[in-house]
């Protein structure tokens, strides 16, 4: 993803060179960037990002940086949903740190709405979790983490006792990224990197990520060993043998 500064002069033209790059979105952090989410000046910059195809994503919610103000609340995203629909939104943190209930309340079943799941494992209840998803619909939960603050394993686990199908846990875990892709850009190239043999993998994890792997269809993968670092937390885990 890319970003813009809502003012810089050039704001509307960066976003043209953004999509020329080839970059998949825009990322906004409206706390550390210094604007409110919802402030008219910014409705042109979310009208071209539809226009262009490119997927904003807020942080949402609570920001130590400025923990007595939010930024982009659940109010002000539902707001921005609103007035421009053919936006598509992705609201990190499930819709907003420690604002839970007012991201259930207002942005929850918003069809242009995407949330994700980072830094969710953290304050929110496991049951409202999972109200949240259920209720959203597992097609427009994308997975993230926000790592180091937050464990992907952590948030697996936590979803591991919802009421989700296999089907919906694909779809959550990279179905709806790669789709979201795929509507806006032709044929984009996914990549990844991948430790084999990591501390405590089990033979059922390593089938499950190879099955991932084939049905990704990844342009290009970076694929590594896992060696052992001394004095780091990987080194205290069960060791797999080679």
């Amino acid at each position: 993803y890319g970003s813009v500064h809502p003012d810089a002069p050039d704001v509307l033209e960066e976003l043209e060179r953004i999509r020329q790059l080839g970059l998949h979105g825009i990322k906004l952090h409206p706390d550390y960037q210094g604007f409110f989410a919802d402030e008219p000046r910014m409705l042109p910059i979310y009208r071209r990002c539809a226009q262009l195809g490119l997927p904003v994503l807020f942080h949402a919610g609570f920001d130590p940086v400025s923990p007595q103000v939010r930024h982009a609340s659940p109010e002000a995203l539902a707001r921005i949903a609103e007035a421009v629909p053919e936006l598509t939104l992705i609201a990190a943190h499930l819709g907003g740190v420690l604002q839970w209930d007012e991201a259930e309340r207002l942005l929850v079943g918003r069809k242009n709405v995407y949330l994700d799941t980072a830094f969710a494992s953290h304050s929110i209840d496991p049951g409202q979790f999972e109200r949240i998803v259920q209720r959203h619909g597992a097609e427009r939960i994308l997975f993230a983490s926000d790592c180091p603050w937050d464990s992907p394993v952590r948030i697996h686990r936590i979803m591991d006792d919802f009421a989700l199908t296999p089907a919906q846990r694909s779809r959550i875990d990279w179905e709806n990224a790669l789709e979201l892709l795929e509507q806006h850009f032709d044929r984009p190239a996914v990549t990844t990197d991948l430790i084999t043999g990591f501390p405590e993998e089990t033979e059922d994890e390593f089938s499950k990520t190879l099955d991932f792997i084939r049905r990704c269809g990844f342009a290009r993968m970076h694929i590594f060993p896992y060696s052992i670092r001394p004095g780091t937390t990987a080194a205290k885990m069960r060791q797999v043998p080679k």
